[in-house]
């Protein structure tokens, strides 16, 4: 297992936190970049990852503590080239979080089922 923590320019000492509490610990590694958005960032550490399966999160997405075993199961297929999690909001506090808990119902689930019966993806979401 490698934990790598992307900061892109983040103002809230991420890079900081990680490198102290993870002082020594080979496996997790903090690497700080100059602003360049998601795609820059997941490219990055995507191009540092070692290993062979690689789970991608988001700086505001909470995992369960079995959802990594649960997406790395589906690679025992080798036709399996992808996984995606079923990411759920989880701050449902106001009009616009209320409204994007029922855009991920809607979106990774029936989008997801109906593309499924077809046998295609047309995007891998990037929360989880």
């Amino acid at each position: 297992l490698e934990v790598l923590v992307v900061d892109d320019g983040s103002t809230d000492e991420t890079y900081d936190i990680v490198s102290r509490e993870f002082e020594g610990e080979a496996r997790v590694r903090a690497i700080h970049k100059e602003n360049g958005g998601k795609s820059s960032a997941l490219n990055l550490g995507i191009s540092l990852a070692k290993g062979e399966i690689v789970v991608v999160m988001d700086a505001d997405t909470i995992f369960r503590s079995d959802t990594v075993s649960k997406l790395v199961a589906h690679f025992v297929d080798p036709a399996v080239g992808a996984v995606a999690g079923n990411a759920k909001v989880g701050n449902r506090i106001n009009l616009i979080t209320r409204w994007q808990a029922l855009e991920y119902i809607v979106a990774q689930n029936l989008d997801r089922r109906a593309f499924e019966r077809l046998n295609c993806i047309t995007v891998v979401p990037g929360a989880v």
